[in-house]
């Protein structure tokens, strides 16, 4: 028994220094302290000895440093590809709304020069007692975005400056159109649809 005993040391230290397996680093001392008598210790041993050792199961449950560099690279180039994704598709998105945005600064260019115009042939017209503008329709030009050419006509021109029964009724005007401008603003920033339907009508007139 004591020869068995022995070579289950033996064994049991050569397991030690080729293994980084726990089980044999619990078992081998074990087998030191009481190699010549414990019996239940020795067939411990022998239990743990047929156990087989798998250097590859190790690795997985432990990757080596070049493991973890080659992680973190194709980490760090995954990352890299989804922030190029998003620039390309914030640079699609630019490009998609050019069109709609020149058309929005080609309406207003147009109505507010409309709206000076008009302001400007209904001063003359009041100077010749000619005829003259509606009223009307000067503060329907505030309602579709000429006010500020407007209030700027009115100004310059000094025309329809004092009269409140033309100018509370512009300002509603200058205030419905500031609301409808507010809510397409917002409708452009959250909500999707609104730009792509914009985009595609814009497109569709160029066309």
């Amino acid at each position: 028994m004591y020869r068995i005993v022995n070579k289950l040391d033996v064994f049991g230290r050569q397991l030690l220094s080729v293994s980084k397996n726990r089980a044999f680093l619990a078992v081998t001392p074990n087998v030191l302290r009481f190699q010549k008598w414990e019996i239940p210790t020795a067939y411990f041993a022998i239990t743990a000895a047929k156990t087989p050792i798998s250097l590859r199961t190790y690795h997985q449950h432990h990757p080596s440093l070049q493991q973890y560099r080659n992680r973190n690279q194709r980490q760090k180039q995954n990352n890299q590809q989804e922030q190029e994704r998003q620039n390309q598709n914030q640079h699609e998105a630019t490009i998609s709304s050019q069109p709609l945005l020149l058309a929005v600064t080609g309406y207003l260019i147009l109505i507010n020069g409309f709206a000076v115009a008009l302001f400007w042939y209904d001063k003359n017209q009041a100077l010749k007692g000619g005829w003259r503008i509606p009223e009307k329709q000067l503060q329907a030009t505030a309602l579709f975005g000429g006010w500020v050419g407007g209030i700027w006509a009115m100004k310059t021109f000094k025309h329809k400056t004092v009269k409140k029964a033309f100018q509370e009724p512009y300002m509603f005007a200058v205030a419905g159109n500031c609301m409808i401008f507010a809510g397409l603003a917002v409708g452009w920033v959250f909500l999707p649809g609104i730009r792509r339907s914009a985009n595609g009508f814009v497109r569709t007139l160029i066309r």
